[in-house]
């Protein structure tokens, strides 16, 4: 079939589809150019990477081994990469914006093969490419673009390898599947359903064929290697991780989990959350979705399995969300799910209305790329629960006076290298540790075991349930006390808020004319000298306070 266009330029269909997808791909380049954002957790994998680099091992920091990333293989990778004089942040971007583009091509290949309409699979591809969420996760600098790619790419294989596709290695689906889980663990969620509709397919065979089927060595054998490469591939990484860690979970994961539903409320506020960034189309499509499902079984139409096996593995992924109660980074962890979701539901509704319904398709595709622009504006600043692109990467970056700032100028205030450094103590402990160099205690126990196990709990925050008790601070030797970082700023501010108000608070001057606010715990010669030199300002606990009690008043001069 040929296409006429301007000019009297004859081009096959193969050849439009091409030039088209080469479209979709570059809108995708330029949402996730314009969405680009660093965020501070990422800088944890920095400082892990960094250490790598540094010749001192995959380390919070010297001599301390914890195990305090869950992206296992993206932290190793990024850590190769500055070993050999990369900077972990180009690093990170040169993994995750690839993985992007090649989820959105994934996620294109997948429509496909639950449809048949190649119209459809580019508005697929399209509207993931274009997602606000998605487009933003291709930075970041955190894995959730490597974990899309390779969820999708285990997909994509495992279809083709059950419609025949002789092309198709057991090993590739074997190793996608490992270098998933070894991104993140949880991939095991999504690919669930994945192995079970392998496992499906071999189940109508053996049904067909007996069994002599199963008796066949191309059978068991391929299988077994798609299932035990991925679980041979945990089992050792967790192996080196507890002979390397002394555990072979994350601190993480005993930071995180509680008790069982602990946290069910605020995932559900979690999903609203999304669905109200989204405009609440999510909800529109889904039971546009289930209509067409309705009418197929009523009409007794042939519908693909493979689309209630990606919807099914969207469900369960829903249920784990919420179960954890959702996180605070803008929607990140339902990233790897998206794809699925929107293959899914464009295939269900592809079973039952014709591809060739043009007008119909066109609208989904305005309305979806529309839904994903909106997203941007009606979800600019986050809410109590979730927090922004924009005010996650301003956090770091982009307001005054940020965590790069402040990690920067705490690095020439107190920083040497030597064993008698200033030791610091906050829960964002991303940037300021990364770039301050500092040793730093996790008040969350993201990167402090001890804390992950026997922290103070208390119901902070989904994965952040747990808090270092200040006896355990002032044993770590903790000198400074950040806790989240708050400021000062001269120029714009008349009130200062009261931190511990039991312990001294002192100012550290910033980079920029502002100033950061610290609990002063355990004395320090270089503070001390700093305070002596009135370049650090003290507040001592008895300083005077505003009537309500939340702020101490500044006068003139400010500080003893």
């Amino acid at each position: 079939m040929y296409q006429r266009i301007e000019g009297g330029i004859f081009l096959t269909n193969e050849t439009l589809y091409r030039i088209l997808l080469g479209v979709v791909l570059v809108l995708a380049a330029v949402a996730a150019g314009l969405h680009y954002f660093v965020e501070d957790d990422a800088f944890i994998s920095f400082r892990y990477a960094k250490n790598f680099a540094e010749g001192n091992g995959l380390v919070w920091y010297h001599d301390l081994r914890e195990f305090g990333f869950t992206n296992f293989i993206f932290t190793v990778a990024v850590a190769l990469l500055s070993y050999i004089g990369l900077n972990p942040e180009t690093a990170a971007f040169i993994l995750t914006f690839p993985a992007f583009l090649a989820s959105v091509m994934l996620t294109v290949q997948l429509s496909l093969m639950v449809g048949s309409s190649k119209k459809v699979a580019l508005i697929t591809g399209l509207v993931v490419g274009t997602h606000y969420t998605i487009s933003s996760y291709a930075s970041s600098g955190m894995e959730t673009a490597v974990q899309m790619m390779l969820v999708l790419a285990t997909y994509v294989q495992i279809f083709r390898y059950t419609e025949g596709k002789h092309h198709v290695s057991p090993w590739g689906i074997g190793a996608s599947a490992a270098l998933a889980l070894l991104c993140r663990l949880d991939s095991a969620l999504l690919l669930f359903y994945a192995y079970l509709y392998l496992l499906a397919y071999h189940f109508r065979q053996w049904r067909m064929q007996g069994n002599a089927y199963v008796g066949q060595r191309t059978v068991w054998l391929p299988s077994a290697v798609m299932v035990l490469v991925p679980i041979g591939a945990v089992a050792a990484m967790m192996g080196w991780s507890y002979w390397y860690y002394g555990s072979a979970l994350p601190n993480t994961y005993y930071a995180k989990f509680g008790v069982v539903g602990e946290f069910i409320s605020e995932g559900l506020q979690y999903g609203y959350s999304y669905l109200q960034a989204e405009c609440f189309f999510p909800l529109v499509l889904l039971a546009l979705t289930c209509v067409t499902c309705l009418e197929a079984a009523i009409r007794k139409l042939a519908v693909n399995p493979k689309v209630l096996y990606l919807i099914g593995a969207c469900f369960l992924w829903w249920i784990y969300i919420i179960s954890i109660g959702g996180d605070f980074m803008e929607f990140r962890l339902l990233v790897p799910m998206l794809p699925l979701f929107y293959v899914g539901c464009f295939g269900m509704i592809e079973t039952v209305l014709d591809h060739r319904k043009v007008r119909f398709w066109c609208a989904m595709a305005v309305v979806c790329v529309g839904v994903n622009i909106a997203h941007g504006f009606v979800f600019e600043y986050g809410n109590i629960l979730v927090d922004s692109v924009k005010r996650l990467n301003g956090l770091v970056r982009k307001d005054e006076p940020n965590w790069t700032v402040t990690g920067t100028s705490l690095r020439k205030l107190f920083y040497t290298g030597g064993p008698d450094d200033v030791v610091l103590a906050l829960h964002p402990v991303g940037a300021i540790p990364y770039y301050s160099g500092l040793v730093t205690v996790d008040e969350f126990g993201l990167n402090d075991r001890w804390v992950a196990l026997y922290g103070v709990p208390g119901r902070i925050m989904a994965g952040h349930r747990r808090r270092a008790p200040f006896n355990y601070m002032v044993d770590r030797g903790v000198n400074l006390l950040i806790d989240f970082p708050k400021y000062y700023c001269p120029d714009t501010s008349t009130m200062v808020p009261k931190r511990y108000y039991w312990v001294p608070l002192i100012m550290i001057p910033l980079d920029g004319g502002c100033y950061l606010l610290a609990n002063y715990l355990k004395p320090h010669e270089k503070v001390d000298r700093l305070i002596a030199e009135g370049k650090i300002r003290r507040i001592p606990p008895d300083a005077a306070k505003s009537e309500d009690g939340d702020y101490y008043t500044i006068g003139i001069p400010p500080f003893n």
